[in-house]
């Protein structure tokens, strides 16, 4: 609501003042998920990619 706010300042009022506060709030959330996602990855398959002498590109490539 503070964010509808603020922006409904800047913008106006319409419904991209609500479409900036959804997305600004919405970013923050998927973020976090995003990080504690890439904290829970399980190491044994990319030290093992690594150690077959993959370089970064691959790395990330094989865990897709």
């Amino acid at each position: 609501m503070i964010w509808a706010l603020i922006w409904i300042n800047v913008v106006w009022l319409g419904p991209f003042a609500g479409i900036l506060a959804i997305a600004l709030s919405n970013t923050g959330e998927i973020s976090m998920l995003f990080a504690e996602a890439i904290e829970n990855v399980d190491r044994g398959p990319i030290q093992g990619v690594r150690a077959a002498g993959a370089n970064l590109m691959q790395t990330i490539c094989s865990l897709l």
